[in-house]
């Protein structure tokens, strides 16, 4: 539905966009999400001040209180303002473009296996076919640079994956060419290294250089205004066993 697709764009289109084309005036004034995301708000009152979404042109918590919005983008880039280079890593990592028509796959694959998302305790992990990975991560038009890996310079171990698909989107009457995020995963013990921006950075500025300007994403955690919500229901295959490990 138009909200789901919404949602995605706001977690993350106003997440890493650059210029989300979105208004926020229907979201504030319905009660009912202005509600939700203020019972959000007060769990962790900090996430106004994210260290780095608070600086991204993504939608804050503070346009909560606005009351007139404008519509249009949050930010306007300007191509030649984009960046030649890659952004830089710490000194033993290195950047690195999978190639999932080959064993490197298999690499994707196993890091997501082990590190992909789990529940709060790490007893439960997403556990996602090759064929599946493929057939997610490759629609027409898909850019070779949008499967971004970082490997440790020394061994080429792989340490983290994020990538982005092609995809439109219709906003505010306007059919919108825009990047959708994929998989985001790094290894756990890499994860208290301040990776994940640069990876989000990295992956736009790759964007960018296609000549697209907005990216969205889902995300569990609420680091910048949503503009929507959206669900995910799963059905009980076993529910006894579920019971047993307590997973209900």
């Amino acid at each position: 539905s138009p909200m789901r697709l919404l949602k995605r764009i706001s977690e993350s289109c106003s997440c890493s966009s650059s210029s989300a084309h979105l208004s926020l005036q229907k979201y504030v004034k319905d009660p009912k999400m202005k509600a939700k995301v203020i019972e959000k708000r007060k769990e962790a009152p900090l996430l106004s001040k994210h260290k780095f979404w608070s600086k991204q042109p993504v939608m804050q918590f503070d346009d909560l209180d606005k009351e007139d919005l404008p519509i249009g983008p949050i930010k306007k880039i300007d191509p030649k303002d984009v960046p030649a280079n890659p952004y830089p890593l710490p000194d033993d990592l290195e950047w690195h473009n999978i190639d999932i028509n080959t064993k490197e796959l298999d690499e994707v694959y196993e890091l997501l296996k082990e590190y992909y998302i789990e529940d709060y305790d790490g007893a439960f992990r997403m556990k996602l076919s090759l064929e599946y990975l493929k057939w997610a991560m490759t629609p027409p038009g898909t850019p070779s640079e949008w499967y971004l890996g970082i490997r440790i310079k020394d061994t080429k171990e792989l340490i983290g994956f994020f990538n982005a698909i092609p995809s439109k989107a219709f906003v505010d009457g306007v059919v919108l060419d825009m990047a959708e995020g994929g998989f985001a995963c790094i290894k756990t013990e890499h994860r208290s290294r301040r990776l994940t921006p640069l990876f989000y950075m990295e992956l736009i500025r790759r964007m960018y250089l296609r000549g697209m300007w907005q990216y969205y994403s889902s995300t569990e955690r609420v680091t910048y205004l949503p503009y929507a919500d959206m669900w995910f229901y799963r059905r009980a295959l076993n529910f006894k066993k579920m019971l047993d490990v307590s997973d209900v």
